[in-house]
């Protein structure tokens, strides 16, 4: 499926109940509740029943990446039912305007009681008091209907209206929060689907949030992926990059994984052997020797993760060890009895957690 064609039927999809929101929010303003508000009150109709249509888009839009013409086929489905909810919800309310001379003997909520007949109001808020001075007098008002019904539009005469500062007020936030809400749905979806990595010589393109990123691959120290968590990771020492799983995406990154010089810890994740120049542990800290010196104080150190590779995750960061030379258990041991004695001596509480099954070993920090 063309990439320009999803594009641009999400832009409509997306994008019409966010400048609709938009358009509203200022019409309310200046034509509500006059008779020319009448054809934005319809269009209003179907943006109501457009919003769950547009949160079913946007829960289902990583499943929608992977199956692009299920989800294309999924929205179009769901843009013929807003055009169905809202054709049902303004059914009756069609036509064009004429108007009527009326006289009101009564109004309750929005009936109006005529020596004509009952009426109904469809948006027009009323001046309660100066249409009590016409009814008490018998005053014929004239009244702007729908064609063929009695289904009252507005009134002709302004004095019959009111539309309060508070009124305008709330319509405001009403329709700020809509098209607020509507284009975080638009910029979600087109974030996930415009999330993708492509494979260059030497680096990685990866576009993420409509920007792109250019990740060497000297620089990537793992990859991992878990159909399960639904989640596929690029790290760098730098940086971390999250993904949502794709069986695409798995062979593309097995390939990177080969042009990085990445090993096989298991079949879902490569790391990086030969990483520090060194790592040395001193007494009341750990250096991280690359180009320049990484120090970490272990009072620094919440939580210290062994899986193969070690994770260290301080009050200002997160550093992963993969070299083979200091990821084996016993180096591990001997990094978490040092770190041990200075949380003690400090006063620093914390458990160990031992994972048998998923073979992970792990010291975490509790405060109180």
């Amino acid at each position: 499926m063309k990439r320009y064609l999803v594009y641009t039927w999400l832009i409509f999809f997306l994008g019409a109940p966010t400048a609709g929101s938009f358009a509203l929010s200022i019409l309310y303003q200046y034509w509500y509740p006059q008779t020319k508000f009448y054809p934005v009150w319809l269009l209003e109709m179907y943006l109501f029943a457009w919003f769950p249509a547009v949160i079913i888009a946007a829960s289902t839009a990583y499943w929608g990446k992977r199956h692009p013409k299920a989800y294309i086929a999924l929205t179009i489905v769901l843009f013929m039912a807003v055009l169905t909810m809202g054709t049902w919800e303004t059914r009756g309310s069609w036509g064009g305007i004429s108007r009527e001379e009326v006289v009101i003997k009564g109004i309750v909520g929005e009936q109006v009681l005529t020596s004509a007949g009952q009426y109904e109001i469809l948006y027009a808020p009323v001046h309660e008091k100066n249409l009590m001075v016409a009814i008490l007098n018998g005053q014929a008002v004239e009244v702007d209907v729908i064609a063929g019904t009695r289904k009252i539009v507005s009134f002709s005469n302004s004095t019959w209206l009111q539309y309060s500062s508070w009124e305008r007020t709330v319509n405001v936030v009403i329709g700020v929060t809509a098209t607020g809400t509507f284009a975080g749905f638009f910029f979600f979806v087109f974030s996930v689907w415009s999330e993708r990595i492509e494979r260059r010589p030497h680096r990685l393109h990866i576009y993420k949030w409509g920007r792109k990123q250019l990740v060497e691959l000297e620089d990537i120290i793992e990859l991992r992926w878990d159909e399960n968590q639904n989640k596929m990771t690029i790290e760098t020492n730098a940086v971390v990059f999250d993904f949502p799983y794709s069986s695409k995406m798995v062979s593309l990154l097995r390939k990177v994984a080969y042009d990085a010089g990445l090993s096989a810890m298991t079949k879902w994740r490569y790391v990086r052997w030969s990483q520090y120049k060194e790592v040395r542990i001193e007494e009341t800290e750990f250096i991280l020797q690359d180009e320049q010196a990484h120090r970490i104080p272990y009072i620094w150190v919440e939580e210290l993760k062994w899986d193969g590779a070690i994770r260290v995750l301080t009050v200002d960061g997160e550093y992963l060890i993969t070299d083979i030379r200091f990821t084996d258990e016993q180096w591990f041991d001997e990094l978490a009895n040092w770190m041990k004695r200075v949380w003690e001596k400090e006063g620093i509480s914390y458990i160990k957690i031992v994972d048998r099954e998923q073979e992970t070993i792990t010291y975490k920090t509790e405060w109180d």
